[in-house]
């Protein structure tokens, strides 16, 4: 019997199932690797990817992708255990995805292990970032969770794409009432297996969603487009060269829904562009003052060499660069930037005996922004959003194995942080110092299924973004006052058992961050970039379990409990998940081909005073403001169901629904609003913004 095991009981096995690095050493008398039909490459690929990980990990894998019907990253990981994937604006869509509670900028994206993305390109990337080809999503909880993403204060998401072992083709499509898709995925293996090749693109449209007909969009329409092609070449017993090149082409169109159409508006004041100055009536102003239309050009590179020196040591080199292009055109204002980021990286694993394996390396990055806008540089003569960013890295860790039952990992990195706004500079370099970050990781096997885990990271993050974080809306123009890092320590404990038909963990976590950046707007004449003179703290508490019903019937289930301190809230900027509950019914009969997936999640209520929500009003005829928003978000739940009918072993047919009972915030409020200075908004956010989406799809492989 093909047991089927559904998204949360995977990461609730992430202690009890994978074999580590020690494991695999005291079981092969080797480092570790995997050889799939005798394939060189993948040994020695293995080989370069040791225990990394020191804090808990699960992996979205992916049937869970395709249960989903994920067609971006963003939707990959949507409400997975510690993950919440947030809009940060109603008309553009831009994207922030929390661990553990922390802020967006504090989750780090890696590539195949590779950490070319940064703050810059996550806003809109994980809405461009493809799932064609991924085998598994990664996602590290807790500060410091790798040895080369130190930045990673609230956790890791790492993307890891498929390694061929056959030639094939697969072509997937599907047609939705708001959304289509349309990717190729190829693979190919030279009969001496010493050569292979991975090739995908991916298309994907979405249009705009305005529930509440005021002619202007709660969800904006959305072009993507990405290709991927890596390639792996064993150059001698020893040796093993990856290349991977990947572009994407990201183009969001948001706001008014006439927005083809610019003119000067003859309202005589901010209130009037709306029907009775109430934002929940139609938008009758000039349509270039509420939208947005943001381009994002990609490109990236990345070269892996492994080299194996003796049967118990090996170094793997690592070089990327990244060059990032974005034209967007915000509220009637102009603004373009180019992003460039390059990662060098030698890493060299040796196993000193069956109970020790030591890694060490050393690594350098360095991000350099450059932005351009005639409306807020050129004509209103602000300083600008540029920086140079710099970060090279020493790291060592001993993963120590004292007995079958335990294992031990102990890490330490230094980093020489330098960070220069360029033409906001306090002095030459705002942050100029040296940061020291040390990770521990006890696992302990229990007997009887039952196993613990402690662990304890340190993290830090340079705060590289300004003007982008708010999306455009700061007309009278900004400046950057930070001097320090943004630092966190984090603890966490998580006792798992496993059986035959049932998994189950259960874990708590805790989390300080010092310096955290904010912009203060109450304090200084014009909106500053500055760091929080005290500390902020964040808890989490889940419970998760998956049972095997039988031979076709899975279930499993989990609920997460977020506390967070009053200052935090404040800092954050928008509501954020404070408990969540979500169940997963999962049918699987590979006799007969038929499949189906059942995913509802509840969200809790919550008071959004706490997260400055207050002081926000529906109603403004330019003088005076009236009908004040609630700053009560009710509990809620959605649903999605996806079936699926396997017509031959390459053929296969797939329907779903994604939030069956339409449910969107606009049911309750509209995230417009108008500030208690008058100014007119769009991040009044706490709730789904898409509605009901039917979709039809089919999938061949050759």
């Amino acid at each position: 019997m093909k047991k089927k095991i559904i998204k949360t009981a995977v990461c609730a096995l992430f202690l009890t199932l994978p074999v580590t690095a020690q494991e695999e050493i005291s079981k092969n008398g080797s480092l570790p690797e995997v050889v799939v039909e005798g394939d060189m490459v993948e040994k020695l690929i293995k080989m370069g990817q040791l225990k990394n990980s020191i804090i808990k990990t699960c992996s979205v894998t992916e049937s869970s992708i395709e249960s989903k019907h994920a067609l971006n990253l963003a939707e990959a990981i949507k409400n997975e255990p510690g993950v919440d994937s947030v809009v940060g604006c109603s008309i553009c869509g831009m994207k922030r995805v929390q661990i553990n509670g922390l802020k967006g900028e504090h989750t780090t994206v890696l590539i195949d292990g590779v950490p070319l993305n940064s703050t810059v390109s996550s806003f809109y990337g994980f809405d461009a970032m493809t799932t064609a080809g991924i085998a598994e999503v990664e996602i590290a909880r807790g500060a410091g969770s790798a040895l080369i993403a130190p930045e990673s204060i609230g956790g890791v998401i790492n993307v890891l794409f498929k390694r061929p072992k056959e030639n094939s083709l697969l072509l997937n499509t599907s047609y939705g009432s708001h959304e289509n898709m349309i990717s190729i995925f190829a693979t190919g293996i030279s009969k001496d297996k010493k050569r292979s090749v991975i090739a995908s693109a991916q298309h994907n449209k979405q249009i705009s969603m305005d529930s509440d007909d005021n002619g202007v969009n709660e969800s904006p329409n959305m072009r993507n487009n990405s290709a991927l092609l890596k390639y792996s070449y064993q150059a001698g017993e020893d040796d093993n060269i990856d290349m991977r090149l990947s572009v994407l082409d990201s183009q969001v169109y948001g706001g008014s829904l006439n927005r083809w159409i610019f003119y000067t508006s003859a309202a005589s004041g901010p209130g009037l562009v709306f029907k009775d100055g109430d934002v929940r009536k139609k938008y009758e102003g000039d349509p270039k003052d509420v939208s947005e239309i943001i381009g994002t050009r990609r490109s990236e590179g990345v070269i892996k060499w492994t080299h194996r020196a003796k049967e118990n040591l090996n170094t793997v080199a690592t070089f990327g660069g990244a060059i990032q292009k974005q034209d967007s055109f915000y509220e009637g204002a102009d603004y373009a930037h180019r992003d460039n980021t390059g990662f060098g990286e030698i890493q060299t694993n040796w196993k000193i005996s069956d109970k020790h394996l030591l890694t060490a390396g050393i690594s350098r990055k360095r991000e350099i922004l450059h932005s351009h806008s005639y409306t807020y540089f050129v004509a209103a003569g602000r300083k600008k959003d540029d920086f140079d960013y710099g970060q090279t890295g020493y790291y060592l860790q001993d993963v120590f194995k004292p007995s079958e039952k335990a294992e031990l990992s102990m890490a330490i990195r230094a980093d020489d942080i330098k960070l220069n706004f360029t033409d906001q500079t306090i002095k030459e370099n705002e942050v100029n110092e040296t940061v020291f970050s040390p990770r521990l990781h006890l696992r302990v096997n229990h007997g009887g299924g039952f196993t613990s885990m402690i662990s304890y990271g340190n993290g830090y993050r340079a705060p590289l973004t300004f003007f982008e974080s708010e999306h455009g809306l700061l007309d009278n123009g900004f400046q950057t006052l930070v001097t320090k890092i943004e630092r966190s320590n984090s603890v966490g404990y998580t006792l798992a058992y496993e059986s035959d038909r049932l998994t189950a963990n259960t874990s708590i976590s805790w989390a300080k961050i010092k310096n955290m950046a904010y912009v203060d707007s109450d304090n200084y004449t014009i909106p500053t970039l500055v760091n929080d003179n005290g500390s902020s703290e964040v808890g989490n508490f889940d419970v998760l379990a998956g049972y095997q019903l039988g031979k076709y019937f899975s279930v499993s289930s989990s609920y997460e409990l977020f506390n967070y301190q009053d200052r935090y809230k404040r800092l954050l900027g928008f509501a954020a998940v404070e408990d969540r509950v979500r169940l997963l019914l999962g049918y699987d009969d590979d006799e007969k081909g038929w499949s189906a997936d059942l995913d509802a999640t509840w969200i809790g209520s919550r008071d959004l005073k706490p997260y400055g929500y207050g002081d926000r009003y529906n109603v403004y005829d330019g003088t005076t403001l009236s009908d004040p928003k609630s700053t009560h978000a009710p509990s809620y739940y959605t649903m999605n169901f996806r079936l699926s009918k396997k017509l031959k072993e390459d053929f296969i047919l797939y329907s779903g629904v994604k939030n069956i009972l339409d449910y969107t915030q606009t049911d309750d409020e509209t995230p417009l609003f108008y500030d208690s200075n008058g100014g007119f908004d769009v991040g009044h956010l706490w709730g789904p913004l898409r509605g009901r989406e039917i979709y039809f799809g089919a999938s061949l492989k050759f």
